[in-house]
């Protein structure tokens, strides 16, 4: 599960890129998909990702840290065993330790192009803990020490949430995620945040998040299919679904399950805007909205656990690089590159894509750019060049098609 990685230096670099790309979408009406959702908010305080702590290295460097300040009570310690523990006394014991090593929800300063390209994505850090501080009291809270809890960093947004606060309200977001109890979580959180959000009379946009539980690479070929702009000729010609419409069900067919995130325990889950739910797994094409978008943004993040995982992938960057008003997003591990480049270089269409390769003592991976606007490349090479530092990472972004031969080391 991502949540032992979340934060990570992968992550801060990830969806830094992905928030300059939608926020250069969300001038038209965007079709965002993300293909492996996750649970779409991380708490950094909790076991997984205390068990790493990959966020040290990743989101915390770009937040000021906390003054040395003695404390009344000192942080307890806790075994390997405790991050994993489901008794609440010891889930606070963990979050008790965590926050005194958490930094402060105060970003350090940047300037020039570093400063551009980290201002949305820093804004959506900090919009998404002061939302989460009240959305999310079912977690445990830290014993007070020298700072409150709710100065400290301790919430961090996966891509669909991202997507919700930088995208207007008309943009469609349909998050994919093939783990029932994933996709639950993730409807919870979504729900939690839009409902912080509309509370606080905040002026961060939300978006509706569409989650769906399936095949984030089948549900994503379908949902392009549905728009005759972004469908391919042979289904074009077939004639694909309009927008909005539903699969015709047969007589024996049961009705497609709730999803657990729209749960009729949950009153607000009917009337809360911010989210809905879908089940991809007896449905063939997801539900999409009446307005055709102008745009499509794609976030491929998979785990690559399978090796078949890699031609989805591969195909479905190849198919988005050929699809006008479409850009994409792949990030794979540096195991992966040998067999993925090769795919990609045989398969993508788009001569301006980009690869941006990472390398450093706690990160190696790369990510795959389709739908890059020309203007923004110079911008994104020199804000990278200074992030680098702060991130401990070599990050080198350079034409997909002259980076072939280049090996992730």
């Amino acid at each position: 599960r991502h949540a032992f990685h979340a934060g990570s230096c992968a992550d801060v670099v990830k969806h830094v890129v992905l928030s300059h790309m939608l926020r250069a979408t969300a001038t038209a009406r965007p079709l965002f998909i993300d293909t492996h959702a996750g649970a779409g908010l991380y708490d950094l305080f909790a076991g997984p990702a205390q068990r790493l702590l990959e966020h040290s290295h990743g989101v915390d460097r770009l937040f000021l840290p906390q003054e040395i300040v003695a404390t009344a009570t000192p942080a307890p310690s806790c075994a390997p065993s405790e991050y994993f523990a489901k008794d609440l006394q010891t889930r606070e014991r963990v979050a008790t330790q965590a926050a005194t090593r958490a930094p402060l929800l105060t970003p350090r300063r940047t300037e020039g192009a570093v400063a551009e390209l980290l201002r949305d994505y820093i804004a959506c850090i900090t919009a998404a803990n002061r939302m989460a501080s009240p959305a999310m009291a079912a977690q445990p809270t830290p014993r007070p020490g020298a700072v409150k809890a709710s100065h400290l960093l301790r919430w961090y947004p996966g891509s669909p949430l991202l997507a919700a606060m930088l995208l207007p309200r008309v943009a469609a977001i349909h998050a994919f995620e093939a783990h029932t109890a994933v996709a639950g979580e993730l409807g919870q959180a979504a729900r939690h945040m839009a409902r912080a959000a509309l509370l606080a009379r905040s002026a961060t946009t939300w978006a509706t998040v569409n989650v769906h539980i399936g095949d984030g690479y089948q549900g994503t070929h379908d949902l392009l299919d549905s728009f005759p702009q972004f469908a391919l000729p042979s289904r074009a010609r077939r004639g694909s679904p309009p927008p909005g419409s539903q699969p015709e069900r047969r007589s024996d067919q049961p009705p497609s399950p709730a999803a657990p995130s729209q749960s009729p325990s949950d009153p607000s889950a009917e009337s809360l805007p911010g989210t809905t739910s879908n089940d991809t797994r007896t449905a063939s094409t997801p539900d999409v909205t009446n307005a055709s978008p102008s745009a499509v943004l794609v976030c491929i993040d998979p785990t690559y656990e399978d090796r078949r995982e890699t031609h989805a992938a591969a195909r479905l960057f190849a198919r988005l690089s050929a699809t006008p008003s479409a850009s994409a997003l792949l990030w794979y591990p540096a195991e992966a590159a040998a067999a993925l480049r090769p795919l990609l270089l045989r398969g993508t269409a788009d001569p301006h894509a980009l690869e941006l390769t990472a390398t450093g003592p706690h990160a190696r991976f790369g990510l795959c750019l389709a739908g890059i606007h020309a203007d923004t490349v110079a911008m994104i090479t020199l804000a990278l060049d200074e992030l680098a530092p702060v991130l401990d990472v070599s990050l080198k972004l350079r034409p997909l098609r002259n980076s072939g031969s280049v090996p992730i080391s």
